[in-house]
C-alpha cells in the first residue's frame, strides 16, 4: 500500500504471505500528512450446521421379563438402549469429523481413495515423516496444541494436556506405529507407561509419535473396499478385490462442537434424550395387542455438528496390515 491508495487490494495488505520482500513492500506506513490510506476490510463468516432427529425402538413382552433368569432384565434393557444410542450418535460425529476434515493427506503417492494401495514403491503406508508433515500443516494453520480431555468421571476432573494434539486411529493400524521408524532410524512410537507419571494417559492412549498422542478407539471407522484394486497383497487388510483404506483423525480444541436440541421429555428440562416406555398391561390393551401382553420404549434425540475450523483436523488415510 502507498501514498494515496486509500484501500488495498480486496482489503487486504499481505493476506497469508510469508514472503520477506511481498511484506516489506506492502507495510502500511504512514506520511508525515497521514491522510485516508492504509483502509482495510473484513469478511465475517457464517458458519451452518443441519440438524436431524434420530431415534430407535424396542418391544418386549411381559412373559419375556417374568421367565428370564435375570431379575433385572426390565433395567439391564433400558441400560443397553442408552448406550446404543450414544454410540449411534458418536459415529455421527465421527463420520461429519471424517467429512468435515480441512487437511486430508494420503499414504505413499496417492492423491484420492482410488489410489490407495500396498504394492509398488507408491504404497500407502502410514510413515513418521507424513505425521510430522501434518503436524507442521497444522501449526502453520495456528491449530492449538492444547487438549480439554475428560479423565476419570465424566462430570469432574477436567484437565488440560498441554503441548499436544490427538490421533485417533483404529486398532488396526496399531502394528504399523508400534513398528514405525523416524527419520534416524531410531524408533518412533513411544509407549505411554513410559510417560504416564508425568502426564496422565487419555482414554484409550497407548503412546505417542512426535507431536502425536495415539489414542485407539475400538469404533473407529474405515472406508472398506475404497481404495486401488488388489494384484499382489503383500498381506494388507481388503474388500471385494479392493485396499480398505484407514483413517487417522486429527484435532485440535475449537475445531468442532456438537450442537444439540435440549427439548425435554416430560421429566427433567434439557434432557438430551427424549424417553418413552410403556410397559405390557391395562394401558396397552388395543385392538392389536387385546391382552396387553406387550411392552415398547424408545430414544429419540436431535443431533448436529459444527465444524468451525476445518483447517485444524487433520486426517491422514493408509492401509493396514492383516
Amino acid at each position: 500500500v502507498t501514498e494515496g491508495d486509500p484501500v488495498a487490494a480486496t482489503g487486504n495488505l499481505w493476506g497469508s504471505s510469508r514472503d520477506v520482500g511481498n511484506v516489506s513492500n506492502k507495510m502500511p506506513e504512514l506520511t508525515e500528512a497521514g491522510g485516508r490510506v492504509n483502509r482495510v476490510g473484513n469478511t465475517r463468516v457464517t458458519l451452518k450446521s443441519q440438524m436431524k432427529q434420530l431415534g430407535i425402538f424396542d418391544e418386549y413382552t411381559q412373559d419375556s421379563i417374568d421367565f428370564d433368569s435375570d431379575d433385572q432384565l426390565e433395567e439391564h434393557t433400558h441400560r443397553e438402549m442408552l448406550r446404543a444410542a450414544a454410540e449411534i450418535a458418536e459415529d455421527a460425529l465421527q463420520i461429519d469429523l471424517l467429512n468435515g476434515a480441512g487437511l486430508v493427506r494420503y499414504g505413499g503417492t496417492a492423491t484420492e481413495d482410488s489410489e490407495v494401495t500396498a504394492e509398488g514403491a507408491g504404497a500407502a503406508f502410514a510413515t513418521f515423516d507424513d505425521l510430522m508433515r501434518m503436524d507442521i500443516d497444522l501449526t502453520n494453520n495456528r491449530a492449538p496444541k492444547k487438549i480439554k480431555a475428560i479423565l476419570g468421571s465424566t462430570k469432574n476432573d477436567t484437565k488440560t494436556v498441554d503441548a499436544a494434539r490427538v490421533l485417533i486411529v483404529g486398532s488396526e493400524v496399531i502394528p504399523t506405529l508400534k513398528a514405525m521408524k523416524d527419520n534416524h532410524n531410531e524408533r518412533a512410537f513411544i509407549p505411554v507407561r513410559m510417560y504416564a507419571d508425568a502426564s496422565k494417559p487419555l482414554n484409550g492412549e497407548i503412546g505417542a509419535i512426535d507431536a502425536f498422542r495415539i489414542v485407539v478407539s475400538p469404533r473407529m471407522l474405515h472406508y472398506s473396499g475404497a481404495g486401488a484394486a488388489v494384484g499382489t497383497n503383500p498381506g494388507y487388510r481388503a474388500t471385494g478385490g479392493n485396499y480398505d483404506i484407514y483413517p487417522m483423525l486429527a484435532m485440535s480444541m475449537g475445531a468442532f462442537c456438537e450442537v444439540s436440541f435440549h427439548s425435554g421429555n416430560g421429566g427433567k428440562v434439557g434432557d438430551k434424550w427424549q424417553i418413552f416406555h410403556r410397559k405390557p398391561g391395562y394401558d396397552q390393551v388395543t385392538k392389536d395387542d387385546p391382552y396387553g401382553k406387550t411392552g415398547i420404549r424408545s430414544i429419540q434425540w436431535w443431533y448436529g455438528s459444527l465444524i468451525k475450523r476445518p483447517e485444524w483436523i487433520g486426517l491422514y488415510k493408509v492401509v493396514a496390515k492383516v
